[in-house]
């Protein structure tokens, strides 16, 4: 079975929040609520990408929850002390990076509770020399905390490639491009 049969691949949380309602009817959630909650939802899970790419390490906790779960394929990471230390870690080195959170999909479960599944794609450069890619999933758990503030209670991001773009340099990034845009990366 291949991810796009299910298998809990790439495609499965989007596909399992796709054929969810946008909203559980039952819930009494009026149109203007939802609209802008999905869009606080969605400056939190873009904030994520800025802070990190930034290394703003205190701005990025703040946008979990306290008691917040953190899964990566380096481990799982609970509490902002947990995940301070690893973005911490995570960060050291990095000379330059850039994440996109894209085509997000997001389901109201209650007015103070949300799931999210956005795509990542993202790039970066290490004091080592070297530029890496990624792409892959976060799959979100949002609540609604004090103030209105939508935070992550859940982060799980899964990988699903992992490539070498080379030499980080102006002229390696232009040749890295041109590998990307000929569906050549490697």
């Amino acid at each position: 079975m291949t991810a796009r049969e299910g298998d809990g691949g790439i495609f499965s949380t989007h596909r399992q929040l796709l054929h969810t309602p946008r909203v559980n009817p039952d819930l009494g959630i009026d149109p203007v609520y939802r609209l802008d909650a999905e869009r606080d939802i969605l400056d939190t899970i873009f904030s994520y990408a800025v802070f990190y790419d930034a290394v703003d390490i205190d701005s990025l906790v703040q946008i979990f929850a306290p008691d917040a779960l953190f899964v990566d394929i380096l481990g799982s990471f609970r509490g902002r002390a947990e995940i301070r230390d690893h973005f911490h870690d995570l960060t050291r080195g990095m000379t330059s990076a850039l994440h996109l959170a894209i085509n997000p999909v997001i389901r109201l479960e209650s007015r103070d509770r949300a799931r999210a599944a956005s795509f990542l794609f993202a790039i970066g450069a290490r004091d080592r020399g070297e530029a890496r890619g990624t792409t892959g999933t976060y799959s979100d758990i949002l609540t609604r905390g004090s103030g209105g503030v939508w935070r992550i209670a859940e982060r799980i991001i899964g990988v699903n490639m992992s490539f070498s773009l080379g030499d980080p340099s102006a002229q390696g990034a232009a040749n890295a491009l041109r590998h990307v845009n000929d569906g050549r990366a490697r």
